[in-house]
Parts: C-alpha cells; structure tokens; sequence
C-alpha cells in the first residue's frame, strides 16, 4: 500500500463484516479511495481473483485443497 498497490479482500459470502469494518477503519485512517477494496462472494469471484493477469499476489486462509487448486 505505501507503493502504491491496491488490497482487494474477497471474503466468505458468510462472513463478510469484520472485512468491512477493516475497509472503513483505512478510509477513516486516510487511505485515499480504492485502496482498500472489499468483494464479498462465493468461489468464482475468488477464482476470478486467481486468475486474472493484473492480480500479482495471493495470500488466503482456508483449506489445503484450494491452496493447491491457487
């Protein structure tokens, strides 16, 4: 973030407020718009995420068969 990148949270469809809140807290900290961005939903926005060009870096938790499906 401090170079420059953007942070996409993609979060369960379950849970996803305790992202929220974290997107509210770096508008209220002063990151500028869109910095911290927030996408809640099922597996094919996260596999979207995986393979989309522009996206150079994953980090997830979950279980060991996505970690190698990622």
């Amino acid at each position: 973030m401090a170079t420059g990148c953007v942070s996409i949270l993609k979060t369960s469809e379950k849970t996803p407020l305790s992202a929220l809140r974290i997107a509210d807290l770096a508008r209220e900290a002063g990151f500028p718009p869109g910095v911290v961005q927030v996408l809640s939903g099922e597996k094919e926005i996260g596999a979207y995420l995986v393979k989309h060009p522009d996206v150079d870096k994953i980090a997830f938790t979950g279980s060991t068969a996505v970690g190698k499906w990622i």
